[in-house]
């Protein structure tokens, strides 16, 4: 988000006041009717939806400044998506009536909220596509890969840590595997130095060959992602 947008869009949300939630609350559930947007001021919340099977498949992350669920008020659709909080969250929620005000007001705000939407509708169909024709070790590379792209701080070593604490079924769910296949990935990429994981911490010690792993680069551009 651009600054100056990300400013206009901070200020007004603080005008509100916020809300506390602890981890593992579900905001909001599919085909619920929403009356209002949440403005993310602290933690982490999790899109996702549930396959027949009963599987769950995480489709975005939001962290904070980012607000949801913008996408079905744009579009006016109903809302198919769970949202959970992953860990302790504080939000701000605005009426649609004031928030739809606000970017008629601002167009700018308006555009990148627009363009926001279309990317990460692209980085889905892709991610789709990708999670469709590759396998399992390359689907738990690229999962960690992206989180360490979203959520990664760099230290001086090189190394990325994920500020992000994700659990092995967190990564299971953003691969679309079972638990049990995806620690088994997360092991062989520990074994192959690639990664650390220890006490739901994830950091990337070689990117490149995760990178390589992942065969989510190509032509040496990042594909769209969604979390």
């Amino acid at each position: 988000m651009d600054s100056k947008v990300n400013e206009k869009v901070s200020k007004f949300f603080l005008q509100f006041p916020s809300d506390s939630h602890e981890k593992g609350e579900i905001l909001i559930s599919a085909n619920d009717k929403t009356d209002s947007v949440s403005y993310l001021k602290s933690g982490y919340v999790k899109m996702y939806s549930i396959s027949e099977a009963g599987k769950e498949i995480t489709l975005n992350i939001f962290k904070p400044g980012t607000y949801f669920p913008a996408m079905s008020l744009i579009a006016e659709q109903p809302n198919y998506y769970f949202y959970e909080s992953m860990t302790p969250i504080e939000t701000i929620n605005v009426t649609n009536e004031n928030f739809l005000d606000f970017l008629r007001r601002e167009n700018d705000v308006f555009r990148d909220l627009s363009k926001r939407v279309f990317s990460g509708l692209n980085g889905i169909l892709v991610r789709m596509t990708y999670l469709l024709s590759s396998d399992a070790q390359a689907r738990v590379a690229a999962a960690i890969l992206m989180a360490g792209q979203r959520f990664g701080i760099k230290k001086t070593s090189g190394e990325i840590e994920l500020e992000l604490s994700l659990t092995h079924k967190d990564i299971a769910d953003l691969s679309v595997l079972t638990r049990e296949t995806t620690s088994t990935e997360i092991g062989k990429l520990v074994k192959e130095g690639l990664i650390k994981n220890e006490n739901k911490s994830f950091t990337i010690i070689d990117i490149e060959g995760l990178r390589d792993v992942s065969r989510i680069y190509d032509g040496g551009e990042v594909l769209p992602h969604t979390f």
